[in-house]
């Protein structure tokens, strides 16, 4: 019995988390558009890494010992890795052809990208309503940020990049799932890393101490939200989380947009609304379900 209890409460735990990484996607990206001012975005994603490597470097390793770096699927984790260089490295390119608000229009298409991904790499089966949602949620975001029309250019393309490279990563954690979270996390870090930092060599801008304190804060933010979705795809399915990566753009447009008075109008409150709805049901609906398999299982 206290398995079956266990997959509910491991679902609201990794939903938890999902809405974690939204709050802590908010921190990084609102932090690194006030260091872009100053600094390429190489550099800020370079310094992320760095401190995110320095962090396990220090505290981790010395607690974990020298089986933090050992792995059995290197080539898993190698490609996890890819991923997540080619995700900033695709976004960074795609606003040099369309505005940061279209390409994020495009980037959280993601969910309904990890649904495919999950069901073709994973043989998961997500259900109706879930891809409804999703479907909806995306439709949802991209009008609560203001996407009307997409310019057909290689903008386009590299933004879909972005979506499809964040999305399975996500995919992929929950496949490495048996293995610790902190070799992932490394690994991630490490494939980050060296690449921006070769290209934030020939632009590199020595930053105050002031502002070293605040790209550190986005590395930090940044290692909890990767600590974030791996604990989650290691209690869910990468189908189950799926729907909330839409918390981090809602979140956006409710600080942003809102917060701002400057909204896009009622289309895109709708579409902000829409999503907010469909999460909630997503919510409701599970929770209806796993009380109603629990107490099938309790009067057995």
């Amino acid at each position: 019995m206290a398995s079956h209890v266990k997959a509910p409460r491991d679902k609201l735990a990794a939903i938890a988390l999902m809405c974690l990484v939204g709050v802590l996607w908010n921190v990084v990206e609102g932090i690194g558009i006030l260091l872009s001012r100053d600094y390429s975005l190489f550099q800020i994603v370079a310094t992320r890494y760095g401190v995110h490597l320095t962090l396990m470097l220090l505290f981790v390793l010395p607690w974990k010992g020298a089986g933090m770096l050992r792995t059995a699927n290197w080539k898993k984790q190698g490609l996890q890795g890819a991923m997540m260089a080619l995700m900033p490295l695709c976004f960074i390119l795609a606003i040099g052809y369309m505005p940061a608000r279209q390409v994020n229009g495009v980037l959280w298409a993601a969910p309904v990208v990890v649904l495919v991904a999950a069901h073709l790499l994973l043989g998961e089966r997500a259900s109706l309503a879930t891809y409804l949602v999703c479907v909806l949620g995306c439709v949802g975001i991209a009008l609560a940020l203001g996407l009307r029309t997409l310019p057909l250019n290689l903008g386009l393309v590299l933004a879909l990049g972005s979506s499809i490279t964040f999305a399975l990563y996500l995919v992929i954690s929950r496949g490495l799932r048996a293995e610790p979270i902190m070799t992932s996390l490394f690994y991630t870090a490490l494939c980050v890393f060296a690449p921006f930092a070769i290209f934030a060599a020939p632009q590199w801008s020595t930053p105050s101490l002031r502002d070293f304190a605040i790209m550190a804060t986005i590395g930090v933010a940044g290692f909890f939200l990767l600590w974030a979705i791996h604990r989650a795809t290691e209690l869910a399915p990468a189908s189950t989380l799926a729907p909330w990566l839409l918390v981090a753009p809602l979140i956006s447009y409710v600080l942003l947009d809102i917060a701002t008075h400057s909204f896009n109008g009622k289309l895109a409150l709708g579409g902000a609304i829409v999503t907010a709805a469909g999460l909630a049901a997503m919510l409701y609906i599970g929770i209806r379900g796993d009380a109603s398999h629990s107490s099938g299982h309790a009067t057995r």
